[in-house]
């Protein structure tokens, strides 16, 4: 029974140590953009937005970043955190279930928007899924 609540004991320093980490980043960190300063993201090492939902299927292992400037092309982008002057954050049509969107310039989104908004077959198909059941 004394193993038992030792464990408990553990369980549960372990539990509050994580929920101070996550309030009380180390100076230079992150884990929310809020953290950060107006026009600037909080991003892991890998780019990836961390600690604000997204509408993409990936999930940042990460728990905290450095706050950093608006994405500029091809990075990853989402509604609380934008892209920068020039360009648009957009999701292309892939075949694939909820990439990220990434900012394009804002003509190329326009463009490519325009062609998948006009897609009948014949003249064009759709991609194919990422995973066809192989």
């Amino acid at each position: 029974m004394g193993l038992l609540k030792l464990l408990v004991l553990v369980i549960v320093a372990v539990s509050v140590k994580k929920i101070e980490s996550k309030s009380t980043p180390l100076p230079g960190t992150c884990t929310h953009s809020s953290q950060c300063q107006t026009g600037e993201c909080c991003r892991d090492i890998n780019g990836y937005i961390v600690g604000d939902k997204t509408d993409s299927w990936i999930q940042v292992l990460s728990q905290s970043g450095t706050c950093q400037g608006l994405a500029g092309h091809n990075e990853i982008c989402n509604d609380n955190c934008g892209c920068a002057a020039g360009y648009v954050c957009y999701r292309t049509v892939t075949g694939a279930c909820c990439p990220p969107k990434t900012c394009w310039l804002q003509a190329d989104a326009d463009k490519d928007r325009d062609h998948w908004n006009n897609c009948t077959p014949p003249n064009c198909f759709f991609p194919p899924a990422a995973n066809i059941g192989k």
